[in-house]
Order: C-alpha cells, then structure tokens, then sequence
C-alpha cells in the first residue's frame, strides 16, 4: 500500500474525522508538540497526523518508519499529549516498535509507567540518537563499525565452531559472538575516555537502546 493510500487508512476500529474548526484544533494541538520537537533542534521529517473519533481502543497509533501517525481525538486534550506523541513519533519516525521495559516505549504498559514528560524528552532523544541518520552518536557508532572491521580483517580468525580468535592473544582465545568480540575490541583497543557507556553497550542485533 502506498504512503499516500497509508496516510488515511485506519486502525483499531478507529473512524477518520472530516477536517472541520473542531479537528482542526485538536490537530493543532499535536502539530505544536511536533513543533516543539523541532524546535529544541531535532531534525525530523514532516509527519503527516490525523485524527480518529474515539471508538477506537488505542491513545492514537503510528505506521512504522512512514512517518504517519493517528491520534484517537478523546487523548488530545490529555496533560500528557507531549509523551503520547513523542512515543508515536519513535514509531513513525525512527520505525521502533515497541520495546519491552522502556517507559516511553513499552505500549502496553503506557498508561501504567505513568512516564513524566522530562524523561519522555530524555528518552526521545536517546532513540533520535541512534535511529536518526544525522545524530552525532549514529555518526560515532558507524566511524566505531569502520574501526572494528579494519581491525578484524587484520587481526581476527574465525574458527571452524563460529568463534574467534585474535592475533593480540596469539591465537589463544575463543571469543563466541560477534558481539562478544566487539565488545573485547572496545575493551582492549580503546581508551575508556574514547568509549561512552552507551557504545560500549549498544547492541546491534537489538533495535533499542539498552540501560
């Protein structure tokens, strides 16, 4: 389905509403809150927004990766709108899904966490770190990603069991994952003043940020 048919295409026994003054404004509401985003210098894509009438048993949801959001026009008002759009724009923008033990991220759990808007922000900007091509951070981890596979091409064995060994070890060690070898990469090969305990823990394998 293409993005233009995506855009007006509903979910969750959700209704579109007729653009009149009413949904006007409550869609004014949340295009503030992206204007907010963008304003403390987040470079986000336009996001089209929509709003559904309140049959639908969801706050509002996103397309991932579509940059394309609905919001259920019963949760606009709410006094936590701010953290409704920042967990669906990680959605739709950043094409996260939901993710197990993050307050902002963990959908089925929202309401529950009770999320305050100071770490809604805190956490939106750990996701625009890693997810957004533009960030400083996924800037980092691809220079990081250049560096370990010079040194791996130079300097690593892969064993017939799928484990590695490394010439620094004289070919001595048995390192079992690719994460595991990065990580002993990291550990040896760079300063602590280097690495952010961020890099040192990102995961790859894993589309979020761990701690």
């Amino acid at each position: 389905m293409s993005k233009k048919s995506l855009k007006n295409k509903t979910a969750y026994g959700g209704k579109m509403l007729k653009m009149d003054d009413n949904v006007y404004a409550l869609r004014r509401k949340v295009m503030d809150v992206l204007y907010d985003i963008k304003s403390r210098g987040y470079n986000i894509p336009r996001i089209e927004v929509r709003i559904v009438d309140g049959n639908t048993d969801a706050c509002a949801y996103a397309y991932l990766g579509q940059n394309i959001a609905h919001f259920n026009k019963k949760y606009v008002g709410y006094k936590n709108l701010t953290q409704i759009v920042l967990h669906e724009v990680v959605h739709a923008t950043f094409g996260v899904g939901e993710v197990i033990g993050c307050k902002l991220m963990h959908c089925s759990k929202f309401w529950e966490n009770k999320v305050s808007e100071s770490e809604s922000w805190k956490l939106f900007d750990m996701y625009y770190q890693e997810f957004c091509p533009d960030s400083s951070f996924r800037s980092r981890l691809d220079e990081l990603e250049k560096e370990f596979q010079e040194w791996m091409d130079e300097n690593v064995y892969e064993n017939v069991d799928g484990s590695f060994s490394t010439q620094d070890a004289q070919w001595g060690n048995r390192i079992e994952t690719k994460i595991d070898l990065k990580k002993y990469f990291l550990r040896e090969f760079r300063s602590e003043d280097e690495i952010s305990d961020r890099e040192k823990n990102y995961n790859p394998n894993e589309k979020y940020i761990r701690g």
